[in-house]
């Protein structure tokens, strides 16, 4: 076929009813089991459908083999090689072959997206984990002002002699050392009572007194 743009024309060739209507023919041979038709009714049809415009006819103009017309469109064709059937064979499989790597290609490109995805939803999840406070950050204290209680008199700070956290002094060795000295039995009945008061001056500090003498 040849694309006549100054004529506004498609020129056809014999070439392509030689390429259409062989497989017309071999739907024929299928059903008769190989049995050559004897001939081809071609009607001279006038006109076409458009392909994309609903209603509209294309005119055919039918002209003789011999016309001008014709042996000018077959001399301007001769240069340009016909298709076999091997190479038109050869086409179709280079088509599949396309066809099938694109499918493949967009099959690959459904797998990167599915895996870009899954990579973000984790990467996501490993952040939001990062951003949860701990349980120790997140709880608050039941009674945060809650105030321990004191002793009678109040606080004894420590360092002080009813203080229990007091330094050791340089004589705790030897005293304890001479308490675990063995020493004459004391008849307890002798032993001198003693009795102790404790109380605060007038600035908070802690004062003992002894009241064994006044019993």
């Amino acid at each position: 076929m040849r694309n006549n743009l100054p004529n506004k024309s498609m020129d056809m060739e014999a070439r392509d009813v030689n390429y259409i209507l062989p497989a017309y023919v071999r739907v024929y041979l299928f059903e008769s089991k190989n049995e050559d038709p004897e001939k081809i009714i071609f009607p001279m049809f006038t006109s076409v459908p458009h392909p994309t415009k609903r209603g509209v006819m294309i005119p055919i103009e039918w002209v003789p083999p011999l016309d001008p017309v014709a042996i000018e469109i077959a001399d301007d064709g001769k240069d340009v090689a016909e298709v076999t059937p091997e190479e038109e064979a050869e086409l179709d499989e280079k088509d599949e072959l396309v066809k099938q790597l694109r499918k493949e290609i967009s099959s690959l490109g459904d797998q990167l997206s599915i895996a870009r995805l899954d990579s973000e939803s984790n990467q996501q999840s490993r952040t939001d984990a990062a951003d949860t406070p701990s349980t120790s950050e997140a709880v608050p204290p039941a009674y945060p002002d809650r105030v321990p209680n004191q002793p009678p008199g109040g606080d004894i700070g420590p360092g002080t002699p009813l203080s229990d956290m007091h330094q050791r002094d340089a004589a705790d060795l030897p005293r304890t050392k001479l308490d675990l000295t063995e020493g004459p039995d004391v008849d307890e009945y002798e032993e001198k009572p003693f009795e102790k008061e404790v109380s605060r001056d007038s600035e908070g500090n802690p004062v003992v007194e002894d009241n064994s003498a006044s019993s």
